[in-house]
């Protein structure tokens, strides 16, 4: 069958104006850094010691962080790392360098937050400072705090969690402590770009070679 000429540069106009579209639902990488809103001054890993409200905690002694994480918002998987500035390590837990890596994350569980929301996501962890190691998951309640915390778009990531699941109000972080966590609570400003999948970028390369070709005939 003869596909003409026409019909075929329709087509790959068609992929170009679609591909845009296909990026934005791919999961998508935020470079955490310092961001600026109402009641959220910068990208942080702190103490939780100081009670908010409703059972959750924000800032005690606080190190800057910086890094990267991917987050596929469909299901909440991820991965990445963080680490914490080296002018600024001390979030309770002692001087040093300390790394956290991202091991996983979810959007679903069957709690609410003592306030009665849901959750909007779960990141799983693993924090080192190369002698010491733990292991946890930070929960962001699908709520509002102050400024734009928590909110999450393609483009920007505002969150405030803690380590513990918050479904009683404060015994549950008494309980968490009780049984030999660290409370920890941590801020996460991110800019995000969509990471295309393999699928898209096989269609892209495709297009592109296929884009090519017709070129290189009509030239001909």
């Amino acid at each position: 069958m003869k596909i003409s000429s026409k019909l075929f540069r329709n087509t790959l106009i068609a992929l170009a104006t679609l591909l845009p579209g296909v990026a934005l639902a791919a999961p998508i990488s935020y470079d955490i850094t310092d961001g600026s809103s109402s009641g959220f001054s910068a990208s942080w890993l702190h103490s939780a010691n100081s009670s908010h409200s409703a059972g959750f905690y924000m800032n005690g002694n606080k190190a800057s962080i910086s890094g990267n994480i991917v987050i596929d918002w469909s299901t909440g998987a991820a991965s990445g790392s963080i680490a914490t500035d080296a002018a600024d390590t001390d979030f309770g837990s002692g001087s040093g360098s300390w790394v956290m890596n991202i091991t996983g994350g979810t959007t679903t569980d069957s709690r609410t937050f003592n306030n009665g929301d849901s959750l909007l996501l779960a990141l799983d962890y693993v924090l080192s400072n190369g002698s010491s190691s733990s292991t946890g998951t930070f929960y962001f309640a699908d709520t509002t705090f102050a400024g734009a915390a928590n909110s999450a778009t393609a483009s920007q990531i505002y969150l405030w969690g803690n380590n513990w699941f918050n479904e009683n109000g404060s015994s549950d972080r008494t309980a968490f402590v009780g049984a030999g966590g660290i409370a920890l609570g941590i801020d996460l400003y991110g800019e995000g770009t969509p990471v295309p999948e393999p699928s898209v970028l096989l269609l892209l390369g495709m297009g592109l070679t296929g884009l090519g070709f017709y070129r290189k005939r009509k030239a001909a």
